[in-house]
């Protein structure tokens, strides 16, 4: 089969796809690109605040460490 053969194919059974989607499966889709649970404010203060909690416990633990070799 050669490119125009597949081509006339496509086109030929494309015809029946020439329907616009329904109003209630628009509405569906624009209920599904607002809501984003994954991107919530408090999801990122929570983020902060656990990433903040995380390089203050890193900081401690490296200073003890470093206090403790250098008074061994």
């Amino acid at each position: 089969m050669n490119d125009k053969e597949l081509f006339e194919l496509f086109k030929a059974k494309s015809a029946g796809f020439d329907e616009t989607p329904s109003d209630e499966l628009w509405q569906k889709i624009r209920r599904k690109s607002v809501r984003r649970p994954w991107f919530r404010p408090q999801s990122s203060r929570l983020f902060l605040i656990v990433l903040l909690l995380l390089v203050i416990v890193i900081v401690a633990v490296c200073m003890s460490i470093f206090f403790f070799e250098r008074h061994s």
